[in-house]
């Protein structure tokens, strides 16, 4: 992107330099219709009209300075892509004073150096204020065009001829009309008054422009803070939440094992060929899964390798659907590998996921379908919904702590993320409204001792 606008930098650079070649011959009859005013203005003693060619020759320079800076402030910018360098002020400098330079030569326009030298070094010193951000080259051209404005109003005045302002054959004209009509009084005080006040304008703007941008970047970052004290709240929700479901989870060991015990010793002193003895072999099994899943929720490194179908049955086994407006379908083939899960946390994840759908479907009914397949060494488990969709740009932010679209705590979806990637897995997203929204989590698929390469 940042390319891109470099090129696009360059290019209009370029394209407004050769503008502002040309802008001398395109405008021949508008330097010949000033000379003839000036004419006017002298035969007729009319200082009104001799002030109105004054702006048309300023408005005429105006137009071909504005070029020439903003040509060489895009090209530097392009080559050296940054403003605050010092190559980038060097080689803005070099390209404006040769462009004036090439001018003088071809066109044998007297321009007064003096003039540039100042506004160079006060468009250096203001350009430090203007932030660098989309609206950059917009402020950029207006205090640029108000700078300008008042130094070439300068060039009227009669007294800042011996310093090198205003030697160009226009503006000697205009000086000259104005010793015959008023003997320099009237440029002296308005090309005073008009230059002090463009100045101040300029000034001014520039400081407004400065402040105004504070406070913009002052509320983004009061945003940024916010956006970090929900996730930080959200993180709390979630940590007080597991902390409490561990505490009671743990406590649930105690009286495990003295069932486990109790049952022991019932069947050591029961005949081994009776039925009792078999139903107590049964329940010292069933109470070892118990210890196996709560081991799951205590401690997420514990894993098991399941195939893919019983972890669809266990996982949906805790969906209970009470809305006859949602057709509910599984797709799960029973020749898929097997994978290495932790069962409780997976099933929660993938249950989050389903339950969403239902969420989005609250209201108009539609349709939810599980399928899982194997992409050569990964297992997807893909859920669609025919509901209202995601839109595009939240795809990366639904997966961060405490971001909801509704007034959640935010957490299912980063709890999802998190137990799929502690997996070595990853998730999809991919959503058009009201058409049909796609989640998957990826998993490994389980290659026996061997597992696979992670990196995707």
């Amino acid at each position: 992107m940042v390319q891109k606008l470099n090129h696009w930098y360059g290019f209009s650079g370029l394209l407004l330099l050769l503008f502002a070649v040309f802008y001398p011959m395109v405008s021949l009859e508008w330097l010949a219709d000033l000379l003839e005013q000036i004419d006017q203005s002298i035969l007729e003693g009319d200082s009104g009209q001799l002030i109105s060619t004054a702006f048309s020759y300023i408005t005429w320079y105006l137009v071909l300075f504005v070029m020439i800076y903003l040509s060489a402030m895009l090209i530097a910018d392009y080559i050296t892509s940054s403003k605050s360098s010092i190559w980038f002020q060097l080689l803005f400098v070099l390209i404006v004073l040769l462009t004036i330079f090439i001018y003088k030569y071809f066109y044998q326009l007297e321009f007064g150096w003096i003039n540039h030298f100042f506004i160079l070094g006060i468009l250096l010193l203001l350009k430090n204020f203007i932030p660098y951000q989309k609206s950059f080259y917009l402020s950029f051209v207006v205090i640029l065009s108000l700078l300008l404005l008042s130094f070439l109003w300068l060039n009227v005045i009669p007294g800042l001829t011996k310093f090198g302002f205003g030697v160009d054959d226009l503006s000697l004209s205009l000086k000259t009309a104005d010793a015959y009509l008023t003997e320099y009084k009237l440029f002296s005080t308005v090309g005073v008054t008009f230059s002090t006040a463009f100045f101040v304008i300029t000034v001014i703007l520039t400081i407004l422009i400065y402040i105004f941008t504070q406070q913009i970047l002052t509320l983004r970052k009061m945003n940024e803070k916010e956006e970090e004290l929900k996730k930080t709240r959200g993180e709390l929700v979630e940590t007080k939440i597991f902390q409490e479901v561990t505490s009671l989870v743990h406590d649930l060991k105690t009286p495990l094992v003295s069932v486990e015990g109790l049952i022991s010793l019932m069947r050591m002193t029961t005949d081994p060929n009776s039925k009792q003895y078999t139903y107590f072999k049964k329940m010292e099994s069933s109470i070892e899964k118990m210890k196996d899943m709560i081991s799951e929720i205590l401690y997420d490194k514990v894993k098991t390798i399941i195939p893919v179908h019983e972890m669809i049955q266990y996982a949906t086994s805790f969906i209970i659907f009470d809305r006859n407006d949602i057709n509910f379908s599984v797709s799960c083939p029973t020749d898929l590998p097997h994978i290495k899960v932790n069962k409780i946390r997976f099933a929660r994840a993938l249950t989050n996921i389903i339950e969403n759908a239902v969420a989005s479907l609250e209201g108009r009914g539609g349709r939810i379908v599980l399928t899982v397949f194997q992409k050569q060494d990964w297992v997807y488990f893909q859920v669609k919904d025919n509901g209202p969709g995601i839109e595009k740009e939240l795809y990366e932010n639904i997966w961060q702590e405490g971001f909801s679209t509704k007034s959640s705590s935010g957490i299912g979806l980063s709890f999802v993320k998190r137990v799929i990637e502690n997996h070595q897995g990853f998730v999809n997203v991919k959503s058009e409204p009201w058409m049909e929204t796609v989640v998957e989590l990826v998993l490994p698929a389980w290659e026996g001792e061997k597992e696979n390469d992670f990196s995707h």
